[in-house]
C-alpha cells in the first residue's frame, strides 16, 4: 500500500506561474473601472494578498464579490502570460502509474 495514496499540488508556483497573468488582470480591472494603472513596483509588494486587499488598495467603492466576478470572467483573457512548468505532465503520468490520486488545490480564480 502506498504511504501517500494521493498527492495534492498547489497550482501557482508549482504547476503554473501566474504572476504576470494576475498583474495584467489587475490592470485590466483598474482600466475597466477607471482606476489608475498599477505599476510593477507596487504589484510585486502586494501580489498574492487576496481580493479583499485588492479592493481596499485599488478598487475603492467596489465590493469583493464584484471584483471576484470580474477576475473569474477575465482571468483566461490573460492566459498568454502564464508559464506552465514542463515537468507537470510527466510527474502526473508517473503518479498515475503508481495508482496514486492527484488533486490540484488553489485559491487562483
Amino acid at each position: 500500500m502506498n504511504r501517500f495514496p494521493a498527492i495534492l499540488f498547489d497550482l501557482d508556483g508549482v504547476l503554473v506561474e501566474t504572476y504576470k497573468a494576475w498583474f495584467h488582470l489587475l490592470n485590466a480591472a483598474a482600466t475597466h473601472w477607471g482606476f489608475p494603472p498599477i505599476s510593477t513596483e507596487i504589484y510585486k509588494d502586494i501580489w498574492g494578498q487576496g481580493i479583499q486587499a485588492d479592493v481596499e488598495r485599488f478598487f475603492h467603492g467596489k465590493s469583493v464579490p464584484e471584483v471576484e466576478t470580474f477576475y473569474r470572467e477575465h482571468f483566461q483573457d490573460h492566459q498568454e502570460h502564464m508559464i506552465t512548468f514542463p515537468e507537470g505532465p510527466e510527474i502526473f503520468h508517473h503518479l498515475r502509474e503508481q495508482n496514486r490520486g492527484i488533486a490540484i488545490i488553489t485559491n487562483t480564480a
